[in-house]
């Protein structure tokens, strides 16, 4: 494996319009499921065969453009070696056997998260082919995507993607237009979307000390809702002897659950309620629904509006003791809606945690929600790359195994609390990734002002939000048009 360094091209030429010899027929396309969010129900443990195609690519690399520097969450796909963690080693085992099985090396280009997008733009408008494969942040895309920088990727032959190693919920719900076009993709080659999959945690010991059984069950029968979720704040919130529930470093007051900005917007939809839908190509808005303004309003009264059963101080200086992933792990609230990736911090914690999908609306709700974090990294394939259909063979192996080898580990590291193994938690998060959804429109830029503006009425406690919504809607609805009509060009 061959890692690249810093790579700076500002070459002048013109976007190529078509490639060579890789082009090939459209495959089929997998866009009949009306579900708008595509949940994938497949599991991990499902022993899935796989068909390796014959392919010796003579030593030619797949060369891949990397996103990293992304807030602790996992962006590596690559390592030189054996780092004696069981992940990276799962991650270099998975893509030396695929090098050696296809006679090819990975190629690996990083560049820092915010800078990749601009990269990848200069040098796809020079015509230059640079990379076969690339991993963009998410909420970036919306110009590469409209200014045709990607292949359509149900006209590239090679991918498998009704099979459960791709995300089907971006795959169903991502495709756009008149063609059901497919501009981007997500696998378990990268794990970031998946840890930056949004969730609840809960603290055990606390749970346990207030006599309140472990929700795992609940999840399981479907009846893990938000009546539930906010019983539990209410029961966790104790000023513990102060005067109140303002915060102090030295105090002893616990809070229900504590969050950041995107907990707030991933609690919405984790009750179904979306600002849009993306049903047979079509965004369809719904943020005008009544059930989203009654999520809201249910939000606000019983969570965002109660001191201390909901509380969010500092969202940004993650080494404050106030910021909401450190004010779980010291104890100072009893549930905390963040990233997967948080994880990580809370191995060493003195109390157990466990792990659990976003609450849904009601008993009623078609399955849970979970939301990615528009920082996920999308798959795309460059229009400058020239052969498509060894890129496709070779990621859909790779895709394949890692959904085989590396995720099992992954389930397995997120879970290590002081080498014990959390088998309730392992089921969750299979449970949390057969039910994760993609906000696209965040991906597209959208609705990402509209977003802003009701997250600054309901993060304080204001559910007056038909105004601001009145007030951006037209905005969203222009954005939309502008996007449908390049894209149906």
């Amino acid at each position: 494996m061959k890692k690249c360094s810093f790579v700076s091209l500002l070459l002048l030429g013109a976007l190529l319009a078509s490639c060579g010899d890789g082009e090939t027929p459209a495959a089929d396309k997998n866009n009949n499921d009306t579900n708008p969010m595509g949940n994938d129900t497949a599991t991990v443990t499902e022993t899935d065969s796989y068909e390796y195609p014959e392919l010796d690519c003579g030593g030619e690399p797949l060369r891949i453009l990397n996103s990293s520097n992304a807030w602790g969450t996992y962006s590596a796909i690559d390592f030189e070696e054996e780092t004696g963690e069981a992940l990276d080693d799962a991650v270099f085992q998975r893509n030396s056997g695929i090098e050696e099985r296809f006679n090819t090396k990975l190629e690996v280009t990083e560049y820092d998260i915010d800078q990749a997008v601009s990269h990848f733009s200069t040098v796809t408008m020079s015509g230059e082919d640079l990379y076969d494969l690339t991993y963009l942040r998410a909420d970036n895309l919306p110009s590469p995507l409209t200014e045709g920088m990607f292949y359509d990727l149900n006209n590239v032959e090679g991918f498998r993607f009704t099979e459960p190693w791709w995300d089907g919920a971006v795959m169903k719900g991502g495709e756009i237009g008149d063609d059901n076009a497919l501009f981007f993709a997500s696998n378990y080659f990268s794990l970031f979307g998946f840890d930056a999959t949004v969730c609840v945690y809960f603290n055990e010991q606390m749970f346990n000390n207030l006599d309140i059984e472990f929700p795992y069950q609940l999840v399981r029968d479907g009846k893990w809702t938000l009546e539930r979720f906010y019983e539990y704040a209410s029961l966790g919130a104790n000023t513990n002897g102060d005067s109140s529930f303002a915060w102090s470093e030295n105090g002893n007051a616990v809070y229900g659950v504590t969050t950041w900005s995107n907990g707030v917007q991933a609690l919405l939809g984790g009750a179904g309620a979306y600002y849009l839908e993306m049903v047979n190509g079509e965004p369809v808005l719904s943020v005008t629904d009544e059930h989203f303004i009654n999520t809201v309003n249910s939000l606000v009264e019983n969570l965002f509006s109660v001191d201390g059963v909901f509380a969010m101080f500092n969202t940004s200086d993650n080494t404050k003791p106030d910021h909401y992933e450190v004010m779980f792990q010291n104890n100072r609230t009893i549930m905390t809606v963040a990233q997967i990736k948080t994880s990580s911090r809370f191995r060493d914690m003195e109390d157990s945690f466990g792990i659990l999908p976003l609450p849904k609306y009601d008993e009623a709700q078609d399955g849970y929600s979970c939301y990615i974090s528009s920082t996920q990294l999308m798959m795309g394939l460059p229009i400058t790359s020239l052969n498509t259909l060894r890129t496709a063979t070779v990621m859909d192996a790779l895709a394949y195994e890692s959904y085989r080898d590396v995720l099992p580990v992954y389930y397995e590291v997120k879970v290590s609390q002081k080498g014990l193994r959390n088998e309730d938690s392992i089921e969750m998060l299979d449970i949390i990734r057969a039910n994760r959804y993609t906000n696209f429109g965040e991906i597209f830029g959208w609705t990402n002002a509209l977003q802003s503006s009701v997250y600054s009425k309901i993060s304080v406690g204001n559910a007056d939000i038909a105004s601001v919504i009145a007030s951006d809607l037209k905005t969203v609805e222009k954005n939309i048009e502008k996007t449908m009509d390049m894209v149906n060009e």
